[in-house]
């Protein structure tokens, strides 16, 4: 099993500044696919509207997959995909209606890790937002005009390996561009060779799909976590600010 990771980050990292790097037209983003691997998605939040995109890339091969509180009409030029696999971790951890916690048999995230991944990646840009009233701005994620492919396969902050392999295979087969993860192993970190993920994210290496993934590292020695040479990893940093 794996475990879930995780404001002004882009400003703080200057990906605005990057010259001349960021200057691609905006239509030649909304081109790129980023698949999201968590918990699912909140498709009603402003963070996933659609406004000023494009057509669906024809690239794009996936699905809309309905399912509880989830039909076709979450799905839109922004979140142009969405996919669920709970078998792997019912199999193991037995039905999901036995934790007698609230989840959607879909897509839906129920925690908020998911939709917090996929607007961080991807947001769409949203004016006039504030944290209840405080800190008043505008918000984004890091390729605003990027388009979204949710595949849930994680439940509960725990992933089974069986659904993270299957969601690999279909986001390979859909045709995204990127894939975005951010969970891992429990310590200690275990073989590339052994560990899914790393197996999982070779193959979508090997496919030309950059795979990006948190490193999990905190104030403990030897926690990082998702360090195969073929992943891009992500890691913890100080913030130029206090909160």
């Amino acid at each position: 099993m794996h475990e879930l990771h995780t404001t002004h980050s882009w400003q703080f990292l200057g990906v605005d500044s990057i010259q001349p790097y960021n200057q691609l037209a905006r239509a030649a983003k909304s081109n790129i696919i980023v698949g999201v691997i968590d918990i699912g998605v909140w498709p009603e939040s402003q963070s996933f509207n659609d406004y000023g995109l494009g057509p669906v890339p024809e690239k794009f091969k996936g699905e809309c997959v309905i399912g509880d509180a989830f039909t076709l009409s979450n799905c839109n030029r922004k979140i142009i995909g969405a996919r669920f696999y709970s078998k792997g971790f019912e199999l193991v951890n037995g039905p999901l209606e036995s934790f007698n916690r609230t989840f959607f048999h879909s897509s839906r995230d129920s925690d908020g890790h998911g939709a917090h991944i996929a607007s961080t990646v991807a947001g769409s840009l949203v004016a006039n937002t504030s944290l209840f009233g405080i800190g008043g701005g505008s918000a984004r994620g890091g390729a605003p005009s990027a388009r979204l492919a949710i595949y849930k396969a994680c439940w509960f902050e725990l992933c089974n390996d069986a659904d993270v392999l299957s969601a690999f295979d279909d986001a390979i087969n859909d045709g995204v561009d990127i894939l975005s993860l951010s969970f891992g192993p429990m310590p200690p970190q275990p073989s590339f060779f052994q560990e899914v993920n790393s197996i999982g994210r070779f193959h979508a290496f090997q496919k030309g799909i950059l795979v990006s993934a948190s490193a999990r590292n905190s104030f403990l020695l030897r926690t990082a976590c998702n360090v195969a040479p073929w992943i891009l990893t992500i890691g913890e940093s100080t913030m130029d600010r206090k909160l």
